[in-house]
């Protein structure tokens, strides 16, 4: 099951950093193929909280880009097709504690505090997350917060380093 959730999770990252490249630095892509990616990870993500313990992890981080006005364009399709598996599944389980510290922890990344110097290392690399995800898999003793946000984590970041690349060779053959 954990190598499903990592597999779901990791694509699920990458997927949506193409559709924020696609919304924020113009990457050129056929609209479609990016309304189709945005469906496919807005559902891997539904499909997470629908069959694993994730759900708290998911919906925090959904309020919180909610909460911060970071929900626009390619990545409401997204959120609709998470909404759409999440109604009509339901969620495996829900826990109103960790759900409170994932969404704390989210809306810490959002908004991105530099009011305590020693502590801007974690807000300017999003740290928050998944050290609040540290915290609910030592909680519940289940790795599965963890290892899902570093999957989700480490493609979304890979994805970028391309991406950043491809555009950067672009501009060079300019």
């Amino acid at each position: 099951m954990l190598a499903y959730v990592l597999l779901a999770s990791a694509i699920s990252g990458a997927l949506a950093k193409i559709c924020d490249d696609y919304q924020d630095r113009g990457l050129s892509l056929a609209p479609i193929l990016v309304f189709f990616l945005s469906i496919i990870y807005g559902l891997l993500l539904g499909l997470l909280s629908a069959y694993t313990t994730l759900a708290s992890l998911f919906l925090a981080l959904v309020f919180a880009n909610a909460l911060s006005q970071k929900i626009d364009g390619v990545h409401i399709i997204a959120l609709c097709s998470f909404c759409l598996v999440v109604l009509n599944m339901g969620l495996f389980s829900f826990d109103p504690w960790i759900f409170s510290l994932l969404l704390f922890c989210a809306i810490l990344d959002e908004i991105n505090l530099r009011i305590f110097r020693p502590l801007n290392f974690l807000f300017e690399n999003r740290l928050c997350v998944p050290i609040g995800a540290t915290i609910a898999s030592f909680l519940l003793a289940d790795v599965i917060f963890l290892a899902s946000i570093i999957a989700f984590d480490i493609l979304y970041k890979i994805t970028d380093h391309m991406i950043l690349r491809h555009l950067q060779s672009k501009s060079i053959k300019k």
